[in-house]
């Protein structure tokens, strides 16, 4: 798998720890669309571009987005905010492997969100 870092147009605005920890998590959800649509916007408009995956690493854990091509081809951005962990064996995973993983999570937290 390729690893990317974020697009050099957006360095500028990765979220840093402010006051509190909402407007934290607004700000990096607000990232990760501006991300998202630099991507979109580099001819990276597969369905799958924006997602995160995530794995744990450390104390906390690695993020990155995938950057999808129209084709199907799959490379990830590693996400530089909170600790900016990066996961060791993330290279080595397929991008089948990848979208899996994000699906699993996705069902996971519907089981768990059901009142």
């Amino acid at each position: 798998m390729r690893v990317y870092t974020i697009p050099p147009s957006v360095k500028d605005e990765v979220p840093d720890w402010t006051d509190s920890l909402e407007k934290y998590e607004a700000d990096i959800e607000a990232f990760n669309t501006l991300v998202a649509k630099t991507l979109r916007e580099s001819s990276y408009t597969g369905l799958r571009t924006g997602n995160i995956y995530s794995a744990p690493a450390a104390d906390g854990y690695a993020v990155y987005m995938v950057a999808q091509k129209p084709t199907g081809t799959i490379a990830l951005v590693h996400m530089p905010y909170g600790d900016a962990y990066e996961s060791r064996d993330v290279e080595f995973l397929s991008g089948k492997e990848i979208l899996r993983r994000i699906d699993a999570r996705a069902e996971l937290k519907a089981i768990f969100s059901k009142p």
